[in-house]
């Protein structure tokens, strides 16, 4: 090989925004996607964050992306007896201020359409090509598929989805090469709690455009939303009798499809509508277990898995398309970034980006992840204090308090850095804009400072009890001011330790 190729496994949101980089970058590149025809209609909705937008709006979709989209600008939440518990009539107007984006929704068959239509050479995309075996040589990678084409790129990505054929693949190949890659403990940490019945209906009476619903019921949580051409999409989770793993997580059948919908039938999702309602409209529906994993290894040589193949949440969020286009949007900057120091990377130069890209995403996917896995526990009012805490504390908080959970998803985020930056600004900085840039820190140097921190303290009681055994009163309340004025400062060293010119302490800055 002498170009530099990239061969994308999946006709995905991820794999076609990796695609739609790859192309404004100049890097070459082909997608391959098992299904005939590239953007199908399974049912599904995406609702677009302002950190996709961003993305979006560099590669010039996000103009199209709006045109088949619907805003979410107010929120309301209704309880187990479909009464209004809680609403957010600002919440599109503050969360465009601080971020410069809404939160656009839409069919996930449109945004692909999008992303497809935006390729100049569609030659580059071909469907009915799913993916058979993978082959590593020294320096390219040749895929195989189940027709009998050979794809020969100098790297693989695999944005094939839950059920990546990739990330089979890449297993197989890194456990005969190495016994302790730890293929078999990932799997076994996929886990499903969940399932959810989605799908588009037409949008009854009693909805409004531009409002986003949620509703909760016990162990049940819904969540809806308006769409363009009187389109309602809707989500409805349940939760299962047992958490399943891996090779035991259930495929639903039309059998198990209608006895979620008997469960649910009378539950009143605003006054006037019940879940019924909604499913008797239907356009169409799926049921499916929702898995939540984040891969402690999402490569193994030339090859590397983004996007759900990487990583799956609850749906419940709304971050999974998001963060496949993050995914994307770091993986083509780190392979521009590599290319520009020359057309050949070597093995030790891709391995160096690969795990550039697992060390930036695997902790934020993992916080993603059990933001996710909380929130549905709190929708589903899980137990007498989730219940309380949501029906009577959270749904009465105003948009101040809940939009802050929002921009704290959104400013970590990454955009493009070798493409002009997003057209549009909000009041809140990215991450990557501000010089003093965040970090977290490891729980191990966390539990370090805190064990020290308490010796100090335990320290000067034992001194004191060892050393002055005889004391006035006023001794003692001096004592215990001292004592109190310690622990404080202990505590505030602890906490500002975590800013990293704060590592070695207030006095060591």
């Amino acid at each position: 090989m002498t170009a530099f190729r990239v061969i994308i496994v999946g006709g995905s949101v991820a794999g076609l925004t990796l695609a739609n980089i790859l192309q404004r970058y100049g890097i070459d590149y082909i997608v391959l996607e098992k299904y005939p025809t590239i953007a199908p209609q399974l049912g599904a909705s995406i609702g677009i964050l302002p950190y996709g937008c961003q993305v979006l709006d560099q590669i010039g979709v996000l103009d199209r992306v709006r045109e088949m989209s619907m805003s979410v600008d107010r929120l309301q939440s209704f309880g187990p007896d479909g009464e209004k518990v809680g609403g957010q009539d600002t919440f599109g107007v503050v969360l465009e201020e601080l971020t410069g984006y809404q939160f656009e929704f839409l069919d996930r068959q449109q945004i692909i359409q999008a992303l497809y239509d935006n390729l100049e050479d569609k030659s580059k995309v071909v469907a009915s090509q799913e993916l058979l075996k993978i082959e590593h040589l020294q320096d390219s990678v040749t895929v195989t598929t189940k027709n009998g084409h050979e794809y020969t790129g100098s790297i693989l990505v695999g944005a094939d989805g839950v059920h990546s054929r990739t990330r089979d693949e890449i297993w197989r190949i890194a456990e005969s090469e190495n016994p302790t890659y730890g293929a078999q403990s990932m799997a076994n940490k996929m886990t499903c709690t969940y399932r959810c019945l989605f799908g588009i209906a037409d949008q009854p009476e009693g909805t409004t455009e531009h409002v986003g619903y949620k509703k909760y019921v016990r162990n049940r949580s819904y969540i809806y939303q308006s769409g363009r051409g009187g389109k309602l999409y809707f989500f409805a989770f349940f939760k299962n009798p047992q958490v399943t793993k891996h090779q035991s997580i259930p495929k639903y059948t039309a059998q198990d499809e209608k006895d979620a919908v008997t469960e649910a039938a009378n539950d009143v999702l605003l006054p006037g509508v019940t879940f019924a309602d909604v499913y008797e409209k239907r356009r169409i529906a799926v049921l499916t277990p929702l898995q939540e994993y984040v891969l402690q290894r999402c490569f193994h040589k030339r090859a590397i898995l983004i996007g759900d193949a990487f990583h799956k949440f609850n749906p419940l969020t709304g971050q999974g398309g998001n963060s496949a286009i993050e995914d994307a949007a770091l993986l083509a900057d780190l392979v521009k970034k590599m290319l520009m120091k020359g057309s050949k990377p070597t093995n030790d130069q891709l391995n160096s980006a690969f795990s550039h890209f697992e060390r930036e995403r695997r902790p934020r996917a993992e916080k993603l992840m059990d933001g996710a896995r909380f929130l549905q526990k709190f929708d589903a009012l899980e137990n007498p204090f989730l219940e309380f805490l949501n029906l009577h504390v959270m749904s009465k908080l105003g948009v101040d308090k809940f939009i802050t959970n929002f921009v704290e998803i959104c400013s970590p985020s990454h955009a493009l850095r070798y493409l002009p930056p997003p057209s549009r600004r909000g009041v809140v900085a990215l991450d990557q804009d501000v010089i003093a840039r965040p970090k977290d820190r490891s729980p191990t140097a966390t539990k370090l400072w805190s064990g020290f921190m308490i010796a100090m303290a335990a320290l000067f009681v034992i001194g004191y009890r060892c050393f002055q055994p005889l004391t006035t009163g006023l001794e003692v309340t001096s004592n215990l001011s001292t004592l109190s004025i310690t622990i404080t400062i202990n505590t505030m060293w602890t906490i500002e330790s975590y800013r990293s010119v704060m590592l070695g302490g207030p006095l060591f800055r």
